[in-house]
C-alpha cells in the first residue's frame, strides 16, 4: 500500500470519509456496551428476586445452568469467529460474491457441531447433576430435566454464532446490540415471568430455551441476503474450508479452554464447599466481570477491521490494536474503581448484609486482575484477527495445567477466597503472556507499551488503595476525584497530539 493511502477498513461504516482508530472505536464500541449493560441491569433487578423466590440451591443450580449454555454456545468450535475474519477479509477485497457459498458450508459446520454439543450434554447431563455438583436430593429430578432441556438448545444456539458473525463483518453493531439485549432480557427477565406460576427449575429453562430459538429466527432474517442455497459447484472451495477450519481449529482451543479457565472456579466451588455457595461466588463475581463489557466491545469493533488490515496493511492494524490497548484501560477503570471502593455497601443493599459478608473477597481479589484483563482483551482479538489464534491457544493449554491444580489446592484451604486468588494470578499470568505476543505481531514499541504499562501499574495500585478506603465521605469523594484523574492522565499521556483532536472532535459533534 501506498505511503499516505486509506486502508478500506478504516473508512466509515456507511461510506464516505475515512474514519481514524479512534473514530472507529468511539463511534461502534457504544453500541456493543449498551447491548451488555442493559442485560447487566436486567441482572440486578432479577438477582434478588430471583434469590428470595427460588432459595440459594436452586438459585446455585441456576447459576450453573447460565454457565452451561454459556459454554456450550462455545462449542462452535471457532467457526463462528472465523465467519467474521473471513467475510471481512472478502468485503474488504472486494469479492462480496464469495460471501454466500462461505457461509451456507460454515453453517452446516456449525449445525453439525452443535448436535453434537448437545448430545454430549445430554449424556453428561446425569453425572453432572448426581456426582460432580452437590445438588441437594430434592432438586436432582428437577436439575437432571433442566440440564436437559438446555442440551436440546445447543444446535441453535451454536447456529446462531455463525449468523453474528456475518453481521459483525458487517460492522452491524446497532443491530447486534439489539439482540444482545433481547438474549440478556431472556436470561435474566426471563425467569422471573414462570415465577407466578412455578418455580420449577425446568420451567425457568424451558422459557431460557424457547427465548433462544425466538432470537435464531430474528438472526436468520436479518441475515437473509447471504442466506442462498447454493447451487452445485458453488459451496465454499477447498482453500477457503481449508482456511476456515485451520482458523477455527486453533480457535477452538481457545473457546473450549479458556471458558473452562474462567468457569471452573463456579464448579469447583460447588463440588468443595457447597452449590449453595456457588450463589455466593459467581453472583458477584459476574457481576465486576460484566466490566470487561467494555474491552470486549473495543475489541469487537476492531477485530473485522485488523483481520482486513493485518496482511497488506501493517501500520493501520498495529494503530489500531494502539488504540485498543489504551482505550481498554482507560475505560475499565473507572468502573473498577467504584465496585472496589462501594463494594461491601454495595453487596449489603443488593443482596443483604450475610450475602455481603461471603462474596466481598471476591470483588477485592478479581477487580485488579481485570484491569489487566483489560489489556490481555485487546491483544486477544488482535492475534486472533491477524490469523494466529493458535498462540492464544498455546497459552490457555499451559494456563489450564497449572491453573486446575492450584485452584483446587487454594478452594480447599481457603474457600471462597482461594478460588479468587487463583482465578485472579491465573488472569494476570494470561494477559501478561498476550499483550507480550501482540506486541511482536505488530513490532510495537516502547514507545507504546511503556505509556500504557504504567498507567496499568498506576490503576493496580489505586484499585488496591480504594479498598482501604473507609468512611462514606471519604468515598463519595473519591468516586468523584480519581476516576476523573486518572481518564485525566490517560487524555494527556496516553493519547499523541492527532488523538486527542480527534477525541475533542467527536465530542462537540456529540459522538
Amino acid at each position: 500500500m501506498a505511503a499516505g493511502a486509506v486502508h478500506p477498513v478504516l473508512t466509515s461504516q456507511h461510506g464516505g470519509a475515512p474514519a481514524s482508530p479512534v473514530a472507529l472505536i468511539a463511534r461502534n464500541a457504544p453500541l456493543v456496551i449498551v447491548g451488555e449493560a442493559l442485560p447487566l441491569a436486567a441482572a440486578v433487578l432479577a438477582m434478588p428476586v430471583l434469590a428470595a423466590s427460588l432459595g440459594v440451591d436452586r438459585l446455585g443450580v441456576l447459576s450453573l445452568a447460565w454457565v452451561v449454555i454459556g459454554y456450550f454456545s462455545l462449542f462452535d468450535l471457532g467457526i463462528g469467529r472465523a465467519v467474521t475474519r473471513l467475510v471481512a477479509a472478502r468485503l474488504a477485497d472486494g469479492r462480496p460474491g464469495e460471501v454466500p457459498p462461505l457461509v451456507a458450508s460454515a453453517l452446516a459446520l456449525l449445525l453439525a457441531l452443535g448436535c453434537a454439543g448437545g448430545v454430549l450434554l445430554a449424556v453428561l447431563s446425569p453425572w453432572l447433576v448426581d456426582r460432580a455438583l452437590q445438588v441437594p436430593d430434592a432438586l436432582r429430578g428437577e436439575a437432571r430435566i433442566a440440564f436437559l432441556v438446555l442440551a436440546a438448545s445447543v444446535p441453535l444456539v451454536v447456529l446462531a454464532s455463525g449468523l453474528r458473525g456475518v453481521l459483525e463483518a458487517e460492522r452491524r453493531f446497532a443491530t447486534l446490540a439489539v439482540l444482545r439485549i433481547a438474549l440478556g432480557m431472556i436470561s435474566f427477565l426471563g425467569p422471573l415471568l414462570v415465577l407466578p406460576l412455578s418455580r420449577s427449575l425446568v420451567a425457568v429453562v424451558l422459557v431460557l430455551a424457547v427465548g433462544r430459538v425466538v432470537l435464531l429466527v430474528v438472526t436468520a432474517a436479518l441475515a437473509r441476503h447471504v442466506l442462498v442455497w447454493p447451487r452445485r459447484g458453488q459451496c465454499a472451495d477447498r482453500d477457503t474450508l481449508r482456511e476456515l477450519l485451520h482458523f477455527g481449529g486453533w480457535l477452538t482451543v481457545t473457546n473450549v479452554v479458556s471458558p473452562l479457565l474462567v468457569l471452573l472456579d463456579r464448579f469447583v466451588v460447588g463440588a468443595i464447599v457447597s452449590v449453595g455457595a456457588v450463589a455466593y461466588y459467581a453472583t458477584p463475581l459476574e457481576v465486576v466481570q460484566r466490566t470487561g463489557v467494555i474491552p470486549v466491545a473495543i475489541g469487537t469493533v476492531v477485530f473485522p477491521a485488523i483481520a482486513a488490515a493485518a496482511v497488506s496493511a501493517l501500520p493501520e492494524a498495529r494503530a489500531l490494536l494502539s488504540v485498543a490497548l489504551r482505550a481498554s484501560l482507560a475505560g475499565i477503570f473507572p468502573l473498577l474503581f467504584v465496585l472496589a471502593l462501594w463494594a461491601p455497601q454495595g453487596l449489603e443493599l443488593w443482596l443483604g448484609e450475610g450475602f455481603a459478608r461471603e462474596s466481598i473477597v471476591v470483588v477485592r481479589w478479581v477487580t485488579p486482575a481485570l484491569l489487566l484483563n483489560s489489556l490481555g482483551c485487546a491483544a486477544l482479538f488482535a492475534l486472533q484477527a491477524a490469523g494466529r489464534p493458535d498462540l492464544p491457544g498455546r497459552f490457555h493449554l499451559m494456563e489450564l495445567v497449572l491453573y486446575v491444580p492450584l485452584l483446587w489446592w487454594l478452594a480447599s484451604r481457603l474457600g471462597l477466597e482461594g478460588a479468587a486468588i487463583a482465578w485472579s494470578a491465573r488472569v494476570a499470568i494470561d494477559a501478561a503472556l498476550l499483550l507480550a505476543a501482540a506486541a511482536a505481531r505488530f513490532a510495537l514499541g516502547t514507545r507504546v507499551l511503556a505509556p500504557v504499562l504504567a498507567t496499568a501499574a498506576a490503576g493496580l495500585a489505586l484499585l488496591v488503595l480504594a479498598q482501604w478506603v473507609g468512611g462514606t465521605t471519604a468515598k463519595a469523594v473519591a468516586t468523584l476525584a480519581v476516576p476523573v484523574a486518572y481518564l485525566g492522565g490517560c487524555f494527556a499521556g496516553l493519547l499523541t497530539r492527532d488523538e486527542r483532536t480527534a477525541v475533542r472532535r467527536l465530542v462537540r459533534r456529540g459522538h
